[in-house]
């Protein structure tokens, strides 16, 4: 399986960290980051 991010939806998830980042602090807009990264990788693992 190969995952494929839509520049949209790529897009979305930069803002959405930038606006953690803004709101908060950098460490939560990073962990919101990795959060994804980490189930994109679950999800990769373990298509069914």
């Amino acid at each position: 399986m190969k995952l494929v991010i839509v520049p949209l939806a790529l897009t979305e998830l930069q803002d959405a960290a930038v606006f953690y980042a803004e709101k908060s602090n950098v460490g939560l807009g990073l962990a919101f980051v990795g959060e994804f990264e980490r189930t994109v990788n679950l999800i990769l693992e373990n298509p069914m």
